[in-house]
């Protein structure tokens, strides 16, 4: 990335001082621009294109019941080709799966989670802590949305739950969602009893494995 970007910044440079036709500069500029932005653009495809060829040997991971819709990567160690976090869009869900690669350099599944991938703790680059998003259906009219912190565990060599850092209530008919539960402004008592439950909803309806 720095090269390219250095050598957009060379052309530029060169282009302005030496050239005296402006229409002729601006055209040069711009098909410069473009063969660097598609430069970067085909750069990043094949990584995940590469990585998605790996993960043809996890069938559970990318065949699921309906089709996959979109994917999106996380790197969770110092280059996203180490160790991800992948999110999948399909029809009937979101899930998220995290892969590390060991060192034979063979890519192996670590996490899966009937969840969607929220951010990661960009204070570490090795493991970050990372917030997923999990849904349950309440009832007929309403869902309860599960925020939660998960951290690497190095004993196990995979990322278990740390705490419920919010939840929220939706009507199912879209017409409100409303905060239940904030950690930040819970007591200490509150929070043990909520990590509590919400763990054991999300392993009861096997949002975790």
């Amino acid at each position: 990335m720095n090269i390219l970007r250095n050598s957009f910044f060379y052309t530029l440079f060169f282009l302005v001082s030496c050239g005296d036709n402006s229409e002729v500069t601006n055209e040069v500029l711009k098909i410069e621009t473009k063969k660097i932005v598609d430069t970067v653009v085909k750069k990043s495809l094949s990584v995940s294109d590469k990585l998605m060829d790996e993960l043809a040997v996890f069938p559970k991971t990318v065949n699921a019941q309906s089709s996959l819709m979109d994917t999106l990567f996380w790197p969770i160690r110092s280059t996203v080709n180490d160790g991800f976090a992948l999110f999948c869009k399909f029809n009937s869900g979101n899930k998220s799966f995290v892969f590390d690669r060991n060192q034979e350099g063979e890519l192996r599944q670590i996490n899966g989670f009937t969840a969607g991938f929220l951010f990661k703790d960009t204070m570490n680059i090795e493991y970050p802590s990372i917030m997923l998003r999990f849904a349950e259906d309440y009832g007929v009219n309403e869902t309860y949305y599960y925020n939660c912190w998960f951290s690497f565990n190095t004993k196990l060599s995979k990322y278990t739950f740390n705490n419920c850092f919010s939840i929220n209530l939706e009507d199912k008919n879209k017409e409100y969602m409303r905060d239940v539960y904030i950690s930040e402004t819970a007591s200490q008592e509150i929070k043990d009893e909520t990590n509590l439950e919400v763990l054991k909803i999300l392993e009861e309806n096997s949002y975790l494995y």
